[in-house]
């Protein structure tokens, strides 16, 4: 009876000269069948090393540099570096390589859809072809972000600037404002100068202003009047500990709140001389023996009522 035999899978012929090439060192450059090209260094046929290199992600390669290979002997020239140029996007990466990844510093930029210049988008740290450590990521013309990376997302400490005037600064988890952190506003005609606030940012489901609605996670509520109010936040609404500003009539509220209802607090007077509509009359001060005392226990008596009501 004839056996028939399965016919050995042949693997393409490039893949065959991808392994003779055992591409070490400096190489002039190869290109990929989707045209994009790589300039730089190798180590055991894989990208690898640091310097200034335009690379691309190409995995099939057809290798001209097995006739025409330009080795490097300038000493100025570092292991492992080189340039890689995506066709498609047109996306350059200069920077260091380490085992066919994007690793070390380097800089990724994109060609202007308007101009046709290139446009640096990130400067900085990667690991294992993400960002990961310091690096400046530019948004647009105006909005960027200098700080910590993790996995190509911003995780740490980092300032972001926005075209509308406005700085965040602080403590980022998965890419969104998340710890402690300084948000300073500039909202609108009405204030003299720019608000700095502080306090600890909570992931909340906050109504924020078309000049904040890129910022669901902080803890601050700005009005288009000027107002703002900072604090403790529960359900998307004004609960624990909080100051209300209303800088509209110059005055201050701080105390506790409850299902964005202030229940007990203080007000005073606050930057009433420069307030655009000021109260009539000034907040009279009150003297009484303990304020504070008289504060916490009325705190204190808030807490247990709704303890008991949960």
């Amino acid at each position: 009876m004839p056996v028939n035999k399965c016919p050995k899978k042949s693997e393409p012929l490039w893949k065959d000269w991808d392994r003779k090439a055992l591409k070490n060192g400096m190489r002039h450059q190869v290109f990929a069948v989707n045209g994009d090209h790589y300039v730089g260094e190798w180590k055991d046929n894989l990208k690898h090393g640091q310097k200034s290199m335009r690379s691309v992600p190409a995995f099939i390669f057809i290798f001209i540099f097995l006739v025409a290979t330009v080795f490097s002997d300038d000493p100025s020239v570092s292991p492992g570096k080189g340039t890689q140029v995506w066709k498609k996007s047109g996306a350059i990466y200069e920077g260091d390589w380490k085992f066919g990844k994007r690793d070390g510093y380097g800089t990724f930029s994109r060609p202007d859809p308007e101009t046709g210049k290139y446009r640096r988008e990130y400067s900085g740290w990667w690991k294992g072809d993400k960002k990961s450590g310091y690096g400046i990521q530019f948004f647009g013309p105006k909005d960027y972000y200098e700080g910590e990376w993790c996995g190509n997302q911003r995780c740490g400490w980092g300032r972001m600037y926005y075209s509308n005037g406005q700085i965040y600064e602080g403590q980022w988890r998965n890419d969104k404002p998340e710890g402690e952190g300084m948000l300073r506003l500039m909202p609108n005609d009405l204030l003299a100068h720019p608000c700095e606030q502080l306090g600890l940012l909570r992931p909340s489901k906050i109504v924020l202003p078309a000049s904040l609605a890129q910022h669901p996670c902080f803890p601050v509520l700005s009005q288009e009047n000027g107002n703002r109010y900072e604090g403790s936040w529960e359900r998307g609404m004004k609960n624990g500990h909080g100051r209300f500003f209303h800088l509209d009539h110059g005055q201050l509220f701080e105390g506790f709140w409850v299902d964005d209802v202030a229940k007990c607090g203080t007000m005073i007077d606050f930057g009433r001389d420069e307030a655009p509509e000021p109260t009539q009359f000034p907040i009279p001060k009150v003297e009484i023996e303990d304020p504070d005392g008289v504060l916490r226990e009325a705190i204190a008596a808030l807490m247990n009522s709704k303890k008991e009501e949960d």
